[in-house]
């Protein structure tokens, strides 16, 4: 039997183990009939991605290696794509002018990912449409109108609360923001971040344990916050307590002391500003010990997920406290903890393999059990048919 005697649906299954975007371009190239059915490929994907170390659903394309033809013709080749990786360490050619060109020939790209470059905020003048940005930096230059008030999830790799300020009212449909702050103290000036849904902040300002930890004031300025991811290596917190948040349901606070033997944050008081919290985690505390966890959950009256993994002092004896006053109280809170501490962060029993994009946006699915350096740059909560 020769191979075009094979019915469409096997030659898809062929084509769909040949991964490598570069090598199905020639396969296209061999007769019309593949070049149609690969075309049927094409059209189901919206990710186009550079580097193939990321993982994530069938959506995805990778190119590693991608020639001037295939970066010239990303409309014709990949029609659906509404997610583009920017990868200017592998492809320097990839220059601004040929971003404009592509932007403008291609509307309907909705996000950029960005692995290495200072240029990240000028592909908002490519890409008048982008409401997701993975990037480097935060840039905020007044000689050019950056437009961000379309974004709403912004993910960025060495940022900074200060210059995040000075955006203002752009920052309105934001719904998710992860945030790593270098080490420098800015805390958060700004307006109001009205529709800011999920938060991923890990702070180094506070290093040098000098400077007070400044997730807490920045969470006062997003008034719909449901879900908080915050990591710090302070003593104290800059908060205000009067300031109650009774949206937040899920908050995890990972302590990444060197010494993980110092006083930490005053969670009694952290507790009464979010009295709604229904998932909450503790990680890597020496702070706390079992006799606070009764404590704990009568400030909480709506918990019902307790994690304090990495937290040494909370044992066998805490659960034990929380089954009787379950069976006093009529409620029903499930415990974990134990856990090990290795370089800084927590390895429990999480699973090792996470997707670097998923389709929904879920903080208890892709975030809460997760380290941070390990939570998803894009929670694509929805992609044009």
């Amino acid at each position: 039997m020769l191979i075009n005697d094979l019915n469409d649906d096997c030659l898809l299954l062929i084509f769909s183990y040949i991964n490598d975007f570069y090598d199905q371009l020639n396969i296209s190239q061999v007769c019309s009939r593949w070049s149609s059915l690969l075309s049927i490929r094409y059209n189901r994907k919206k990710l186009l991605l550079c580097w193939s170390s990321y993982s994530g659903p069938d959506e995805v394309e990778y190119i590693t290696r991608a020639p001037n033809f295939i970066r010239n013709n990303i409309t014709r080749l990949l029609p659906s794509v509404q997610l583009l990786d920017v990868n200017f360490k592998h492809h320097r050619d990839l220059t601004i002018d040929k971003l404009n060109e592509i932007g403008q020939n291609h509307l309907n790209i909705k996000g950029i990912v960005v692995q290495k470059g200072c240029i990240d905020l000028f592909l908002l003048l490519c890409f008048p449409n982008i409401e997701m940005l993975v990037c480097s930096y935060l840039l905020h230059n007044k000689n050019y109108p950056f437009d961000i008030s379309k974004l709403r999830q912004l993910y960025i790799r060495n940022g900074s609360l200060k210059v995040l300020s000075r955006y203002g009212r752009s920052l309105n449909n934001l719904q998710r923001l992860h945030l790593y702050q270098g080490q420098h103290f800015e805390v958060y000036s700004g307006e109001i971040i009205p529709n800011l849904r999920i938060l991923e902040y890990d702070s180094e300002n506070d290093r040098e344990l000098e400077n007070d930890f400044d997730g807490f004031h920045f969470m006062d300025f997003c008034p719909s916050l449901e879900s908080a991811y915050l990591a710090h290596r302070s003593k104290k917190c800059i908060m205000d307590s009067k300031n109650l948040n009774l949206n937040l349901r899920d908050l995890v606070i990972l302590q990444k002391l060197e010494n993980p033997y110092e006083e930490c944050l005053p969670y009694s008081d952290i507790f009464a500003k979010f009295p709604n919290l229904v998932n909450l985690a503790i990680r890597n505390s020496n702070d706390i010990d079992n006799d606070d966890i009764i404590e704990f959950v009568k400030l909480l009256p709506k918990v019902k997920l307790l994690d304090f993994q990495g937290s040494p002092k909370i044992t066998s004896k805490a659960a034990d406290l929380l089954s009787d006053y379950c069976k006093e109280s009529g409620r029903s809170i499930e415990i974990k903890f134990g856990g090990r501490l290795r370089n800084d962060a927590i390895w429990m029993d999480f699973n090792s393999f996470t997707e670097n994009i998923v389709f929904e946006l879920n903080f208890m699915d892709h975030c809460f059990n997760q380290p941070f350096e390990k939570i998803p740059i894009l929670m694509v909560s929805r992609l044009a048919s």
